[in-house]
């Protein structure tokens, strides 16, 4: 009897180690594998705002250097067109090497005095 309750044993044994020894292994497996994620998730996410940080600051420096070179543009818009209204117009056109007047200023005289050596 004892030898059938030995046989009874082992066979029980050998029928839910088997079972009860995977459960535990995908168990933890499972943990495992959703650790992993979850800090694979979390690095991934202070990767993408790093990024957006940056694309940020690009996107403001671009907006800046924009803004400069429509200034720019404004201004060489704005001095072709007087240059095109003076020669088309008044018929103004670039003075000849004898024609320029370099004019010195005398910061030591005041108006009054100007005026009077006129």
């Amino acid at each position: 009897m004892k030898e059938k309750n030995w046989k009874n044993i082992v066979k029980h044994y050998l029928c839910t180690a088997g079972k009860s020894n995977v459960f535990p292994i995908i168990l933890i497996s499972c943990i495992l594998i959703e650790a992993f994620l979850c800090v694979w998730q979390q690095a991934r996410i202070i990767n993408l705002g790093y990024e957006i940080s940056q694309v940020k600051k690009q996107e403001e420096i671009l907006i800046n250097q924009n803004r400069s070179l429509e200034l720019e543009q404004a201004k060489l818009i704005k001095n072709q067109n007087i240059e095109r209204l003076a020669k088309d117009k008044f018929n103004l056109r670039e003075p000849k090497e004898d024609q320029l007047v370099f004019i010195l200023e005398d910061t030591s005289l005041t108006p009054l005095q100007l005026a009077s050596n006129d």
